[in-house]
């Protein structure tokens, strides 16, 4: 089916990519370019085990319509963390040493940020990095979605 080029909000995209949310599942609606967020319901017992359910939304008639983001997950990021230490050439030693020794830790993903509160021109660095690889990911999304936008994101501008 093909669509007619939207307007799309590239921070609100950016923000369901980045979610942590993991009862929010969301889409961009494809006639529109709303950015939108469905709640996903638990509706289980406390005595029941907790096992997430695909949202209904996405297998209703309007999914045709909707392309779902999928947000990252902690091991994507962690990759980026790896990625960056081996990309960024001007690391301070003792702070990329220590982001070494978090990624091999028992719980990294606290680790690595514990890291970046004690090295603030490392951590400068590590979002400045981020969010580059945050908007190659949106991008890339909407292109293999054949999403064509009327606008470009704002990084581009």
């Amino acid at each position: 089916m093909k669509f007619k080029p939207v307007r799309i909000d590239w921070e609100q995209l950016e923000d369901a990519f980045d979610s942590r949310n993991a009862d929010l599942v969301s889409f961009v609606d494809r006639v529109t370019g709303h950015v939108a967020l469905d709640i996903e319901e638990d509706d289980r017992d406390d005595d029941e085990e907790y096992e997430p359910a695909e949202p209904v939304a996405r297998f209703s008639p309007g999914s045709l319509t909707r392309a779902y983001v999928e947000p990252l997950s902690s091991e994507q990021k962690l990759q980026w963390v790896g990625r960056f230490l081996e990309d960024v050439d001007d690391l301070e030693p003792d702070f990329a040493d220590d982001m070494v020794a978090a990624l091999d830790s028992e719980n990294p993903t606290d680790a690595v940020l514990s890291v970046l509160n004690r090295y603030p021109e490392g951590k400068e660095l590590w979002y400045l990095y981020r969010a580059e690889r945050l908007h190659e990911l949106v991008e890339q999304w909407v292109r293999d979605q054949g999403i064509e936008c009327l606008n470009p994101p704002p990084w581009r501008e």
